[in-house]
Protein backbone atom coordinates (compact mmCIF):
# COMPACT_ATOMS: atom_id res chain seq x y z
CA UNK A 1 0.00 0.00 0.00
CA UNK A 2 1.26 3.58 -1.29
CA UNK A 3 2.14 5.44 2.08
CA UNK A 4 -0.43 8.02 1.53
CA UNK A 5 -3.26 5.55 1.17
CA UNK A 6 -2.22 3.95 4.50
CA UNK A 7 -3.98 4.25 7.79
CA UNK A 8 -2.05 6.78 9.59
CA UNK A 9 -1.48 9.08 6.86
CA UNK A 10 -5.30 9.53 5.44
CA UNK A 11 -6.28 10.08 10.18
CA UNK A 12 -3.14 13.00 10.02
CA UNK A 13 -4.73 14.17 6.54
CA UNK A 14 -8.35 14.53 8.32
CA UNK A 15 -7.29 15.52 11.86
CA UNK A 16 -5.35 18.42 10.29
CA UNK A 17 -8.21 19.41 7.69
CA UNK A 18 -10.79 19.57 10.58
CA UNK A 19 -8.59 20.81 13.71
CA UNK A 20 -5.41 21.96 12.30
CA UNK A 21 -1.83 20.84 13.42
CA UNK A 22 -1.82 23.54 15.73
CA UNK A 23 -4.67 22.21 17.84
CA UNK A 24 -3.89 21.49 21.33
CA UNK A 25 -4.60 17.87 21.46
CA UNK A 26 -3.41 17.32 18.09
CA UNK A 27 -1.10 14.40 19.67
CA UNK A 28 -2.72 13.04 21.92
CA UNK A 29 -5.26 12.37 18.62
CA UNK A 30 -2.50 10.74 16.44
CA UNK A 31 -0.99 8.91 19.60
CA UNK A 32 -4.60 7.22 20.24
CA UNK A 33 -4.96 6.38 16.37
CA UNK A 34 -1.57 4.58 16.36
CA UNK A 35 -2.10 2.58 19.83
CA UNK A 36 -5.98 1.73 19.51
CA UNK A 37 -6.31 -1.55 18.58
CA UNK A 38 -3.39 -2.95 20.78
CA UNK A 39 -5.00 -0.73 23.43
CA UNK A 40 -8.08 -2.50 22.86
CA UNK A 41 -6.73 -5.71 22.64
CA UNK A 42 -5.35 -5.71 26.05
CA UNK A 43 -9.05 -3.76 27.45
CA UNK A 44 -10.76 -7.15 25.47
CA UNK A 45 -8.60 -9.06 28.09
CA UNK A 46 -10.67 -8.14 30.41
CA UNK A 47 -13.88 -9.65 29.42
CA UNK A 48 -12.74 -12.88 27.50
CA UNK A 49 -12.68 -15.22 30.14
CA UNK A 50 -16.67 -14.74 30.28
CA UNK A 51 -17.23 -15.43 26.87
CA UNK A 52 -18.36 -18.71 25.90
CA UNK A 53 -15.77 -18.70 22.75
CA UNK A 54 -12.95 -17.09 21.87
CA UNK A 55 -14.01 -16.91 18.06
CA UNK A 56 -16.65 -18.07 15.99
CA UNK A 57 -19.12 -15.45 17.89
CA UNK A 58 -21.16 -12.73 16.31
CA UNK A 59 -19.61 -9.99 17.20
CA UNK A 60 -20.96 -5.75 17.07
CA UNK A 61 -18.58 -3.21 17.85
CA UNK A 62 -21.17 0.16 18.52
CA UNK A 63 -19.37 3.31 17.88
CA UNK A 64 -16.74 1.41 16.17
CA UNK A 65 -14.59 4.74 15.00
CA UNK A 66 -12.05 3.47 12.78
CA UNK A 67 -12.84 -0.09 14.29
CA UNK A 68 -10.03 -1.16 16.45
CA UNK A 69 -11.55 -3.15 18.43
CA UNK A 70 -13.41 -4.78 15.45
CA UNK A 71 -9.87 -5.32 14.23
CA UNK A 72 -8.92 -7.24 17.60
CA UNK A 73 -12.03 -9.50 17.43
CA UNK A 74 -12.14 -10.19 14.04
CA UNK A 75 -8.31 -11.42 14.70
CA UNK A 76 -9.53 -13.88 17.43
CA UNK A 77 -11.56 -15.79 14.59
CA UNK A 78 -15.43 -14.52 15.02
CA UNK A 79 -17.09 -12.38 12.96
CA UNK A 80 -17.86 -8.90 13.42
CA UNK A 81 -19.69 -5.88 12.79
CA UNK A 82 -18.92 -1.80 13.09
CA UNK A 83 -21.44 0.38 13.30
CA UNK A 84 -20.78 4.22 13.63
CA UNK A 85 -23.10 6.98 13.07
CA UNK A 86 -20.42 9.64 12.19
CA UNK A 87 -16.53 10.23 12.47
CA UNK A 88 -15.17 13.41 10.32
CA UNK A 89 -16.79 14.08 7.11
CA UNK A 90 -19.43 11.83 6.12
CA UNK A 91 -18.89 8.39 4.69
CA UNK A 92 -14.53 8.99 6.13
CA UNK A 93 -14.70 7.23 9.56
CA UNK A 94 -15.73 4.00 7.47
CA UNK A 95 -13.15 4.28 4.93
CA UNK A 96 -10.94 4.97 7.73
CA UNK A 97 -11.87 1.60 9.32
CA UNK A 98 -11.90 -0.42 6.42
CA UNK A 99 -8.10 0.67 5.63
CA UNK A 100 -7.01 -0.26 9.13
CA UNK A 101 -8.84 -3.82 8.73
CA UNK A 102 -7.33 -4.34 5.03
CA UNK A 103 -3.64 -3.39 7.08
CA UNK A 104 -4.43 -5.81 9.31
CA UNK A 105 -5.62 -8.45 6.83
CA UNK A 106 -9.07 -9.17 8.18
CA UNK A 107 -12.59 -9.00 6.59
CA UNK A 108 -15.39 -6.94 8.58
CA UNK A 109 -18.72 -5.67 8.17
CA UNK A 110 -18.62 -1.44 8.90
CA UNK A 111 -22.12 0.21 8.95
CA UNK A 112 -23.01 3.92 8.96
CA UNK A 113 -25.47 3.79 11.53
CA UNK A 114 -27.47 5.38 14.24
CA UNK A 115 -27.09 3.82 17.69
CA UNK A 116 -31.10 4.55 18.68
CA UNK A 117 -32.09 2.25 15.66
CA UNK A 118 -29.55 0.02 14.99
CA UNK A 119 -30.37 -1.81 11.48
CA UNK A 120 -30.35 -5.44 12.80
CA UNK A 121 -33.51 -8.05 14.40
CA UNK A 122 -33.53 -9.21 18.04
CA UNK A 123 -31.40 -11.12 20.10
CA UNK A 124 -28.40 -11.54 17.08
CA UNK A 125 -25.00 -10.47 18.77
CA UNK A 126 -23.52 -12.74 21.36
CA UNK A 127 -21.17 -9.56 22.65
CA UNK A 128 -21.30 -6.23 22.04
CA UNK A 129 -18.37 -3.94 22.40
CA UNK A 130 -18.87 0.09 23.07
CA UNK A 131 -16.04 1.60 23.98
CA UNK A 132 -16.10 5.28 25.57
CA UNK A 133 -19.60 5.99 23.26
CA UNK A 134 -22.37 6.68 25.74
CA UNK A 135 -20.75 10.07 27.03
CA UNK A 136 -21.08 11.59 23.51
CA UNK A 137 -25.07 10.38 23.61
CA UNK A 138 -27.36 12.40 25.05
CA UNK A 139 -30.54 9.93 25.46
CA UNK A 140 -28.57 7.66 27.06
CA UNK A 141 -31.69 5.37 27.59
CA UNK A 142 -32.75 4.49 24.28
CA UNK A 143 -29.10 4.19 23.38
CA UNK A 144 -29.22 1.18 26.19
CA UNK A 145 -32.08 -0.74 25.35
CA UNK A 146 -31.11 -0.59 21.33
CA UNK A 147 -28.11 -2.21 22.14
CA UNK A 148 -29.95 -4.60 24.83
CA UNK A 149 -32.14 -5.32 22.21
CA UNK A 150 -29.69 -6.70 19.24
CA UNK A 151 -27.88 -8.58 22.13
CA UNK A 152 -28.69 -12.21 22.37
CA UNK A 153 -30.38 -13.81 25.52
CA UNK A 154 -27.33 -14.84 27.66
CA UNK A 155 -24.65 -12.07 25.28
CA UNK A 156 -22.24 -10.40 26.92
CA UNK A 157 -22.07 -6.88 26.42
CA UNK A 158 -18.67 -4.67 27.38
CA UNK A 159 -19.48 -1.08 27.59
CA UNK A 160 -16.55 1.67 28.95
CA UNK A 161 -17.04 5.30 29.66
CA UNK A 162 -15.19 7.80 31.74
CA UNK A 163 -14.76 7.61 35.52
CA UNK A 164 -16.00 10.98 36.01
CA UNK A 165 -14.21 10.87 39.64
CA UNK A 166 -10.97 10.42 37.82
CA UNK A 167 -8.69 14.15 38.62
CA UNK A 168 -8.12 14.52 35.02
CA UNK A 169 -10.77 14.42 32.12
CA UNK A 170 -9.84 12.29 29.12
CA UNK A 171 -11.16 13.90 26.60
CA UNK A 172 -9.47 17.22 27.18
CA UNK A 173 -6.63 16.39 29.56
CA UNK A 174 -8.55 19.17 32.16
CA UNK A 175 -8.42 18.85 36.10
CA UNK A 176 -11.62 17.56 37.67
CA UNK A 177 -13.08 18.73 33.98
CA UNK A 178 -15.56 15.64 34.51
CA UNK A 179 -17.74 17.08 37.21
CA UNK A 180 -18.81 19.97 35.62
CA UNK A 181 -22.10 20.30 34.34
CA UNK A 182 -22.50 19.87 30.35
CA UNK A 183 -22.80 23.47 29.65
CA UNK A 184 -20.12 24.62 31.85
CA UNK A 185 -18.03 22.21 31.04
CA UNK A 186 -17.45 22.79 27.74
CA UNK A 187 -17.25 26.86 28.49
CA UNK A 188 -14.28 25.94 30.97
CA UNK A 189 -12.14 23.35 27.77
CA UNK A 190 -12.47 26.25 25.80
CA UNK A 191 -11.40 29.24 28.05
CA UNK A 192 -8.48 26.76 29.06
CA UNK A 193 -7.86 25.84 25.35
CA UNK A 194 -8.67 22.45 24.40
CA UNK A 195 -11.48 23.44 21.97
CA UNK A 196 -11.79 25.98 19.65
CA UNK A 197 -15.54 26.20 19.02
CA UNK A 198 -17.95 25.37 22.16
CA UNK A 199 -20.07 23.12 19.85
CA UNK A 200 -16.65 20.69 19.67
CA UNK A 201 -17.62 19.36 23.30
CA UNK A 202 -19.71 16.44 22.64
CA UNK A 203 -19.68 15.11 25.80
CA UNK A 204 -22.56 14.28 28.39
CA UNK A 205 -20.97 12.36 31.16
CA UNK A 206 -22.09 9.87 33.78
CA UNK A 207 -21.37 8.62 36.83
CA UNK A 208 -21.73 4.52 38.17
CA UNK A 209 -24.85 5.34 39.72
CA UNK A 210 -27.17 6.65 36.82
CA UNK A 211 -25.66 4.59 34.78
CA UNK A 212 -26.83 1.66 36.88
CA UNK A 213 -30.51 3.17 36.98
CA UNK A 214 -30.15 3.09 33.02
CA UNK A 215 -29.42 -0.77 33.26
CA UNK A 216 -32.83 -1.48 35.66
CA UNK A 217 -34.76 -0.88 32.67
CA UNK A 218 -33.35 -4.13 30.92
CA UNK A 219 -32.12 -7.75 32.42
CA UNK A 220 -28.56 -6.97 31.96
CA UNK A 221 -26.65 -7.53 34.91
CA UNK A 222 -23.59 -6.66 35.94
CA UNK A 223 -20.44 -9.69 36.07
CA UNK A 224 -17.78 -7.15 36.88
CA UNK A 225 -17.24 -3.47 37.23
CA UNK A 226 -13.44 -1.51 37.26
CA UNK A 227 -13.09 2.37 38.34
CA UNK A 228 -9.72 3.69 37.12
CA UNK A 229 -9.31 5.99 34.68
CA UNK A 230 -11.99 4.75 33.38
CA UNK A 231 -15.38 3.10 34.17
CA UNK A 232 -15.12 -0.67 32.82
CA UNK A 233 -18.79 -2.41 32.70
CA UNK A 234 -18.89 -6.21 31.78
CA UNK A 235 -22.50 -6.98 31.58
CA UNK A 236 -24.55 -10.07 30.42
CA UNK A 237 -28.50 -10.17 29.92
CA UNK A 238 -30.00 -12.92 31.38
CA UNK A 239 -31.79 -16.37 29.50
Amino acid sequence: MDKTDSFMHLVEQDIEKRRGRDHPLWDFWINDHRTAVKRISHQLHFVRKYLPNSSGMRCLELGCGTGPASISLALDGNKVCGVDYKWGDPGLGLKLAKVRAKEHGVSIDFIQGNGYRLPFKDDVFNFIFCNQVIEHVENKDKFINEMYRVLRQDGIAYISLPNMLWYKEGHCGLLFAGLLPHDICKKYVKLRGGIRKENEWDVWHTNYWSFTRLLKRTDLRYLQTLMITLSINILKRKK
